[in-house]
């Protein structure tokens, strides 16, 4: 028998082991890549936030927790920075460093929750052994690396999550029938406000992890409901219990969320983000074949099969397999069904179960074929760190019959193209030596051409300090995205593949589609701009070409592009607002206050000549259109500006107009109508009210412009 000492030696030797293996193998992929992060890797979701905290911490510990705190209503916040503080101030805020404290702080000890819960769940005569094959299977499984080698953070809400789960799972001897009360029943009450902490926790740390609570409750509520089924007495007390425990944990999980971050709760709660990320969303069959992939059918197959084993050979908690196999089975259900999403992160709600499954397989054939117990280690060993090279390195690139019974290849990222995403980052810099703005056309942040990769390419080259280079937002799905007219319009230069990938099926990609289109087919509009003779390839043998705004576009083409594009896209894009800004050099901005009504800054621009300071409204416009608002000058020494109502057809052809003069003399309110028949779209100017052009100090605020009004 094994003396207590020596089980704590034979412990810390293996999380020695295990810690080196897991800085070693975080360290080995990070070092081995040569590439530009774009999209959710790029360091300005999660990288750069951590820089940034660590930045403010040797200013000032104070100002850093003063700045996560006020991170925490954002989307991308700064929480997860926290626990990953003491390696990056000791060892630097590099991407290396940053990649393996994720590992160290986050992916490590979620391995070891996941030992301690399926110690908790399977029957064996050394728990211990149990807890170190399921941490060692945790990390052989390459899905479990994924998301943290490619940037990800999301780890450490699963380890949150998976602490709950922990606390959810009593100490049971084995049972054959589920005649124990509701595992929540077993919990007390301080345990579930610790759950309902936790679960709030994860949904802040990461909102999609919002899924996985579900999953968890919805594993819950299946547990009790088929423990109380199968013979439970009191029914009505047991089904008030869980209940009770049941709406504490939402509680608390709901006020967790409220107190830390409102802004972000009321978004999340507020927001349609199915509708909003619908571009994302693969088709069923599409998604089930991708995680069917990146997994590998037989990783899949096996996973299967150790679930079912588990259940015939009743060689774990009969409790504990409810449950999980209930939060497991809802949370694949959100994935296939629901979300549908492809990002690396989302695996982290289902490989808790994958690991869980492969475990009970393990430990079930071994008590079915005690005599083979060698082969099985040997067997598994074998398919474990095949499965796990074929995944993460370029071992994985090899064709074989039956490939995709293992899991799908995601080496460190190395470019081909290197040196000409380089060239071209120069090349720009040249061109764009004083932050004219650039417009990149691209149908996702993860192409190999975006805003993204080109601004992380000029943070590589030139130092985080001294990038210059502009680059306007780029229009890429049109679930989230707006007409490409007005990012167009403001720029200067128009940077672009040829031929143009699409991430998804094109249809999701309209908004990059029509702007590619406008250039590939020479639109009247793209006359405005001219193509340099400079070219770049990539390493997709696509060839870049960049453009050259030669003059200012007018209202009539600006007008007529719109008409054009709508008519192409057929269906308005989902993040499209009322209005289109049409100024490109002077300041305008506008906010809907309600329907119909808005607050506009503005600068005036020029009357007889380009450019010019004005608005399109997409809305239907009814048969007269009223217009009302009041004038505020900032600047007392303001001249003057004339506000122009016009209503344009489809060609590009003022069909009414009607305008007014306000100074800071003048009362504020003002009160415009225009005819609209044989009209579609309004345009509203703010105007150098003389031929002089004289526009000096008229900066203007138009508050509670409101459309429909009565005089």
């Amino acid at each position: 028998m094994v003396k207590f000492r020596d089980q704590w030696r034979i412990n810390l030797g293996f999380l020695g082991v295990i810690f080196l293996i897991v800085a070693g193998v975080s360290f080995s992929y990070v070092s081995s890549e040569h590439t530009f992060y774009a999209g959710d890797f790029a360091p300005v979701y999660y990288h750069n936030n951590a820089q940034l905290v660590v930045s403010a911490w040797r200013q000032s510990p104070l100002k850093a927790i003063a700045n996560i705190w006020q991170s925490l209503d954002r989307d991308h916040n700064q929480l997860f920075v926290l626990p990953l503080l003491p390696i990056l101030l000791i060892f630097g805020d590099s991407r290396t460093s940053y990649i393996m404290s994720v590992a160290v702080v986050y992916l490590l000890p979620w391995s070891l929750v996941m030992g301690a819960i399926a110690s908790r769940l399977i029957y064996l005569a050394n728990p211990l052994l149990i807890f170190w094959l399921t941490t060692s299977i945790s990390l052989l499984l390459p899905m479990s690396w994924l998301p943290t080698l490619r940037g990800y953070p999301d780890v450490g809400g699963a380890l949150i999550i998976s602490i709950a789960i922990l606390l959810l799972l009593p100490k049971l001897e084995p049972q054959e029938l589920p005649t124990n009360s509701p595992i929540l029943n077993q919990v007390s009450w301080l345990r579930v406000i610790i759950i309902g902490l936790l679960l709030g926790l994860a949904m802040l740390f990461r909102r999609h992890f919002a899924y996985m609570d579900i999953a968890v409750l919805g594993g819950i509520i299946v547990q009790g409901v088929v423990t109380i089924s199968t013979g439970q007495k009191q029914i009505v007390s047991t089904l008030f219990l869980l209940g009770k425990k049941l709406i504490l944990i939402g509680a608390i999980a709901l006020l967790t969320l409220v107190i830390m971050a409102r802004e972000f709760t009321n978004r999340a709660l507020n927001t349609d983000f199915r509708d909003l990320y619908a571009s994302w969303s693969l088709s069923f069959l599409e998604i089930f074949v991708h995680y069917g992939n990146l997994y590998g059918w037989l990783t899949w197959g096996l996973i299967i099969l150790g679930f079912s084993l588990g259940l015939m050979k009743r060689t774990w908690n009969i409790s504990g397999i409810i449950f999980i196999s209930s939060t497991g089975i809802i949370s694949l259900f959100n994935l296939l069904v629901i979300i549908r999403y492809d990002s690396f992160q989302y695996t982290l709600h289902f490989t808790p179960f994958a690991i869980i499954g492969l475990v009970i397989l393990g430990t079930t054939a071994y008590r079915i074929f005690p005599d083979k117990s060698k082969s099985i280690i040997i067997g598994s060993s074998i398919y474990l760190g095949l499965n796990f090279l074929f995944m993460l390195t370029g071992l994985g690139k090899l064709e074989f019959p039956l490939r995709s019974l293992l899991a799908a290849n995601y080496p460190p990222q190395v470019r081909q193209d290197y040196q000409q995403i380089q060239q071209l980052t120069a090349y720009l810099r040249q061109l764009a030596p004083n932050k004219e703005p650039i417009y990149v056309i691209s149908s996702s942040a993860m192409d190999y051409l975006s805003r993204g990769i080109l601004n992380n390419a000029e943070a590589t080259f030139y130092g985080k300090n001294k990038t210059i280079l502009n680059f306007l937002r780029p229009q890429s799905f049109d679930s989230s995205s707006s007409y490409p007219l007005e990012s167009l319009l403001n720029a200067k230069y128009v940077v672009m593949p040829f031929p143009m990938q699409y991430r998804f099926a094109i249809e999701h990609h309209d908004v990059a589609r029509i702007s590619a289109k406008i250039f590939d087919k020479n639109w009247e509009f793209s006359q405005d701009f001219q193509l340099l003779p400079q070219t770049f390839i990539l390493e997709n043998k696509a060839i870049v070409k960049v453009y050259k705004r030669i003059r200012f576009t007018s209202i009539p083409l600006a007008v007529k592009t719109l008409e054009k594009i709508q008519q192409d896209m057929k269906e308005t894009p989902g993040g499209q607002e009322d209005w289109i800004i049409l100024s490109q050099q002077f300041p305008l901005e506008v906010k809907k206050k309600f329907p119909q009504i808005y607050n506009l800054k503005a600068h005036a621009g020029y009357r007889n000549q380009l450019p010019v300071s004005a608005l399109i409204y997409l809305p239907p416009l009814p048969e007269i259109l009223h217009i009302k608002g009041m004038v505020k000058f900032p600047n007392q020494e303001c001249l003057g500006v004339s506000l122009r109502l016009a209503i344009y057809n489809q060609q590009g052809e003022v069909i009414s107009s009607t305008e007014t003069f306000k100074s800071p003399q003048f009362p504020p309110v003002f009160f415009l109508s225009a005819p609209t028949k044989g009209g579609k779209y309004l345009v509203w100017q703010i105007l150098s009210p003389n031929t002089q052009e004289v526009i000096n100090h008229c900066a203007v605020e138009i508050n509670n412009l409101t459309l429909g009004a009565k005089p």
